[in-house]
């Protein structure tokens, strides 16, 4: 909850609450907290992009899905990068250079982010592949967690 009052709400009136969060510790438990809904977004956007008909549609769809990928991955290097980033260049770059997925996949979603006029079947295999990586790397934080918790 800390993590939303503290990074996502902006003071519009009054006192900023989110000044009074403690300071939020990055953790595998704040990591797999934070990416509890992801799987259902995930399987929601995939499959309204399975099924768009309209081209404006699947072009917003696979923007969509690029930046809720990249969001994702960008929350497994938390532990190194330490803050969380807005700017999707710089958690482009931060994955890069942290997580052990292949670079290439991350540079796809980029581009897809940037020009979504690609083809679907084309972006949901890569999409897929990324979203395997994800799910393995979180299934293995929870398994270590797990393991010395």
């Amino acid at each position: 909850m800390g993590f939303w009052v503290k990074i996502i709400c902006v003071c519009l009136y009054g006192h900023d609450v989110g000044e009074k969060v403690p300071p939020i510790i990055i953790s595998p438990e704040f990591i797999l907290d934070l990416n509890t809904d992801t799987k259902e977004e995930v399987d929601r956007v995939r499959r309204s992009l399975s099924t768009a008909s309209d081209h404006t549609m699947k072009t917003r769809y696979i923007k969509g899905y690029s930046k809720r990928l990249i969001r994702a991955l960008y929350s497994l290097v938390l532990v190194d990068t330490g803050v969380w980033q807005d700017d999707i260049i710089e958690m482009k770059n931060a994955i890069i250079n942290y997580c052990e997925i292949d670079s290439a996949l991350v540079e796809y979603l980029y581009a897809c982010y940037l020009d979504s006029d690609v083809l679907v079947e084309e972006f949901l295999g890569i999409a897929d592949e990324v979203y395997s990586y994800f799910e393995n790397a979180l299934n293995v934080m929870a398994a270590s967690r797990n393991s010395f918790g």
